[in-house]
């Protein structure tokens, strides 16, 4: 006869819901009524050592949602449960952030053809180079995401002598400074890169805009993975109003919930935008017209940039949490009181490279750009309008943005 050891619930809903619950006294409505998948940690006489039980295995064989747990399991005396051998456990984990230069690496610009002495000129090293001693770049690329000037690019190795990040030297020069941030997946799964390229962009209804839905067939199998999209930079991870699912091989952009204005504006300061179709104004070289913004054309070109990709991680028990932190009423720093560990993210989603200095308790995060202008265009139906400009609010143009930490995490480790 089995006998309950212990048991742990994701709720319903997002966020950190994986818990620790009283399941024994528990009746399956209130299991059905709270939580999307429990586990009960199960021992048994006739075992060496405890197994483990979904109960999503069991709900439809149950006639009576009032029986609680402990006398289900009596009920059913001596006849076999479908468990596992694998013991799930509560271990918190999260993604880590750490700028590259505080974490020891070297970083130079190189050719994506050539060799890293090379006597070409810096317009050709388009990519930027990273070494470390005693670091293994097959692990890197396997668990890393690196963002240069808060935006994320492709990165590709040899798996022996180092790290390159697409076009990161482009962005270098384009920007005119250097922040280079690592976030590091490892306590949570393995990375897969899927580069996105023309051939993978459709529509489900011809007539319809990808300006409005965009479709990406990515060519491999997406179950048992958590789905990460960047989007011209901006990392997308668990975003249900931008990214979803729509197969087992598909995901939909849906660019009516992505603020792609503001972010032409923010990240044409830091990435080189003119590869996108967009014609130039003779009176105003920062204004652009919206049906070219929202055109076929525009985001075919916007998601075949360097700084657009698919990541793939394989744990599909990842939740997010957005964490503010403090905000002086003075440009380039925030406080934190606790911790920084996590990545942080500004302006409309870029990622803020900090260097966190530890104070009386409390952490002073310096940062650069973190700045975020009042376009004029926010007053109006701004899809409506012919054309935009880059306008300010004559009375408040910028001010400091608020920041939160991106916390990605998973409460559960099914490896026990």
């Amino acid at each position: 006869m089995y006998t309950l050891v212990s048991a742990m619930g994701k709720a319903l809903g997002g966020g950190q819901d994986w818990s620790a619950i009283d399941l024994g006294d528990m009746s399956f409505a209130a299991v059905i009524q709270n939580y999307a998948v429990v586990y009960a940690v199960l021992a048994n006489p006739f075992l060496a050592a405890p197994v483990s039980l979904n109960l999503n295995d069991i709900l439809a064989t149950i006639t009576d949602q009032q029986q609680t747990f402990n006398a289900y399991l009596a009920a059913m005396g001596d006849a076999a449960l479908p468990t596992s051998d694998t013991i799930p456990t509560l271990t918190p984990a999260y993604a880590r952030y750490q700028d590259a230069f505080q974490a020891g690496y070297a970083i130079e610009p190189i050719s994506p053809i050539a060799s890293l002495t090379s006597p070409l000129p810096t317009t050709e090293k388009t990519d930027l180079f990273m070494t470390r001693e005693s670091t293994s770049y097959s692990d890197f690329i396997q668990s890393c995401m690196v963002s240069v000037n808060g935006f994320f690019h492709l990165i590709d190795t040899d798996r022996e002598n180092g790290i390159w990040v697409i076009d990161g030297m482009k962005s270098v020069i384009h920007a005119k400074k250097i922040k280079v941030g690592i976030v590091d997946f490892e306590d949570l799964g393995t990375l897969t890169y899927v580069p996105i390229t023309p051939e993978m962009i459709y529509k489900q209804i011809d007539t319809e805009n990808l300006g409005n839905r965009a479709y990406l067939n990515l060519g491999v199998d997406l179950t048992g993975y958590t789905v990460m999209v960047v989007i011209g930079g901006y990392l997308h991870v668990l975003d249900a109003k931008t990214v979803s699912l729509v197969g087992i091989r598909s995901l939909m952009i849906n660019f009516n919930n992505l603020p792609l204005f503001d972010r032409y504006y923010e990240s044409g300061r830091f990435i080189d935008l003119s590869m996108l179709p967009l014609s130039k104004w003779p009176d105003n070289p920062h204004a652009f017209t919206v049906a070219e913004m929202i055109s076929d054309a525009y985001i075919e070109a916007y998601l075949a940039m360097s700084q657009s990709f698919v990541v793939l991680i394989d744990n599909t028990q990842l939740w997010t949490e957005l964490v503010g932190v403090e905000a002086p009423r003075w440009p380039g720093a925030y406080i934190s009181y606790v911790e920084p560990v996590w990545p942080l993210m500004t302006g409309s989603g870029k990622i803020a490279e900090y260097w966190p200095v530890p104070e009386d308790r409390q952490w002073s995060l310096r940062v650069e750009d973190n700045l975020k202008d009042n376009y004029l265009y926010r007053t109006v139906d701004a899809k409506g309008e012919t054309g935009l400009t880059d306008s300010r609010n004559p009375m408040h143009a910028a001010g400091v943005s608020p920041a939160y930490f991106l916390q990605i995490g998973c409460d559960i480790d099914f490896n026990s």
